[in-house]
């Protein structure tokens, strides 16, 4: 009897497609949907694979600073944005090979069009029958075997590995909807700056991104600066896998700013790291720590960059003469301050 029960119990498992003689760990599923729609797809699932469930995006970034999951599920009208989330992982050079499965109520010739650009493997219509969702992945995971077996070929041989990747993020970021156009936000700048009534706040909040484009994501980064007192680029890191300065390296990029500016933003924190305009890029760093540690500006947290050494010796400073520095341009920004004071007296 216990021989029957035990053939039976293989035939069930083969037919549920598990094999019971397998012992590998199943493969890891984040689904990122409203709590009875994740809870529903996680039951699915649960048969043949570990899922794990988020109730947005936010609660997915978080999830993912710390677990690496071999596939994503995600609704498209989840707060923060379904789309906007898989732009985010399609951008990120730490996630952009985790494949996702995006699903929709109402699908739009342009938001498959958007998911396809943001690195979306397959599109799938609610409702749906469990046998759809389960040839999605099962299709995923093929490809991803027939990858890695590529992959682990090409490891042998580092001139062997893909020297398009870091080009395919970037052709991704291009295709983000919603990066503000430079010539309408310098305008809008530029016309606050020569109101009378207009205030710094206000400049500064037109100076921000679109409040669409990934605010709900960036809040979760200054949040994790806040409570764990890490600078604000490492905690880009460690939740987005990406910083301000490749976002703002983008920007340079699509508003056209001339090369030596794109190569100073891209690595203002990082300034041993750009192989041209080496003099430039060192002094928008050493400008950069000088305003925060003088308490000038906003970095997102109140951790003053470090300075890296090799720009102190490129403009020859010692202690002293940084100190001299720091005194001086001390200096200088109470004298544009009292004259701003003044202006806005009259």
């Amino acid at each position: 009897m216990y021989l029957t029960a035990s053939i039976l119990l293989e035939l069930f498992l083969k037919d549920l497609g598990m094999d019971p003689a397998d012992n590998s760990t199943p493969p890891k599923i984040l689904i990122v949907d409203q709590e009875r729609f994740s809870t529903l797809i996680s039951k699915m699932l649960s048969s043949k694979f570990a899922p794990t469930t988020a109730k947005d995006g936010m609660e997915a970034i978080g999830y993912l600073r710390s677990n690496r999951p071999d596939l994503l599920i995600v609704e498209e009208s989840i707060p923060g944005d379904g789309l906007r989330f898989c732009e985010l992982m399609g951008m990120s050079p730490n996630f952009a090979d985790l494949p996702i499965i995006l699903l929709s109520v109402s699908p739009s010739p342009d938001g498959i069009l958007r998911a396809r650009a943001a690195g979306v493997n397959t599109y799938l219509a609610k409702p749906f029958r469990p046998s759809e969702l389960q040839n999605r992945i099962d299709s995923i995971f093929a490809s991803s075997e027939t990858l890695s077996a590529t992959d682990t070929e090409a490891a042998k041989d580092p001139a062997a590995q893909d020297p398009d990747a870091k080009q395919n993020i970037k052709d991704r970021l291009k295709k983000i909807e919603g990066l503000p156009p430079f010539p309408a936000t310098h305008a809008q700048i530029l016309e606050l700056a020569n109101s009378d009534n207009s205030s710094s706040d206000e400049i500064a909040e037109q100076l921000q991104m679109d409040p669409s484009l990934f605010t709900d994501y960036y809040s979760a980064v200054v949040e994790l600066s806040q409570n764990e007192q890490l600078w604000i680029g490492e905690a880009e890191s460690q939740l987005l896998g990406l910083t301000h300065a490749d976002v703002g390296g983008q920007l340079a990029t699509e508003w056209q700013f001339a090369e030596k500016y794109l190569y100073s933003i891209l690595h203002h924190h990082t300034p041993e790291a750009t192989g041209r305009y080496q003099r430039l890029t060192s002094l928008v760093h050493l400008a950069d720590h000088m305003c925060r540690k003088l308490g000038y500006g906003s970095g997102g947290d109140d951790q003053i960059p470090e300075l890296n050494p090799a720009v102190l010796e490129r403009f020859s400073l010692g202690e002293r003469g940084l100190n001299i520095l720091f005194e001086l341009a001390e200096e200088e920004l109470e004298s544009a301050t009292s004259f701003l004071v003044a202006l806005s007296s009259d």
